[in-house]
């Protein structure tokens, strides 16, 4: 992409915490533009709505979100990715690190200064929240698929995020991290993949956390 080709988002209230985080307002979007978020967290939360959270500041590293449970204490890092990517057991259609799987646990995730440093990062965050109720249940299912898959179309713009959090959407494949070439930390979560096409790109990352709920 051309940075300086004009983004549209499919989601308007995706758009809405990006104008928001950016101090941008009016006018059009473009590639240099989202190239400034460094953080984001998006897809469909556990209580049927959807959510984006954003951040043009640098999060921390190595990444641990303390206001969660201990997905970042048994976060894969470094050569445990590598391993876990080689594994002839590790399913690609639905990424999660089984209790079988060995690797080192990360014991700093929890400490003193992982709290202080995401309680001072969480400020940064700029955040929004999308659901719409419909009588009818087709409508409100039909309502449901659409904006989960555009979700997913709109997570390519973010080309600079070094730190992706995805929840809950059915993607095509792997591709949709191309071009992300900061991306350092991943958390995928209930994630769906109907292809194992692009998964290499996961060779670069320094953290990757993948779970079920």
């Amino acid at each position: 992409m051309d940075k300086s080709e004009n983004v549209t988002f499919t989601q308007k209230w995706m758009e809405k915490a990006v104008r928001a985080c950016l101090g941008k307002e009016d006018g059009e979007l473009t590639v240099s533009d989202l190239e400034q978020i460094k953080y984001l967290r998006t897809g469909e939360s556990f209580d049927n709505d959807f959510f984006i959270a954003v951040s043009k500041e640098v999060p921390p590293e190595p990444f641990a979100d303390t206001d969660g449970g201990d997905e970042w204490i048994f976060a894969l890092r470094d050569d445990d990715i590598k391993r876990f990517l080689d594994d002839e057991d590790t399913d690609f259609s639905r990424l999660y690190v089984s209790y079988s799987f060995e690797h080192e646990e990360n014991t700093d995730a929890c400490s003193q200064k992982a709290v202080k440093a995401w309680e001072e990062y969480r400020e940064s965050i700029f955040e929004e929240r999308y659901y719409e109720a419909f009588e009818d249940e087709n409508e409100w299912e039909n309502w449901y698929k659409n904006t989960a898959e555009n979700t997913y179309r709109d997570i390519r713009y973010f080309r600079g995020v070094q730190v992706l959090r995805i929840q809950g959407l059915n993607t095509p494949d792997y591709t949709v991290f191309e071009g992300m070439d900061s991306l350092v930390t991943l958390e995928l979560v209930e994630t769906n993949f109907q292809d194992k096409k692009g998964y290499e790109k996961l060779y670069d990352l320094k953290q990757l956390s993948c779970w079920m709920n």
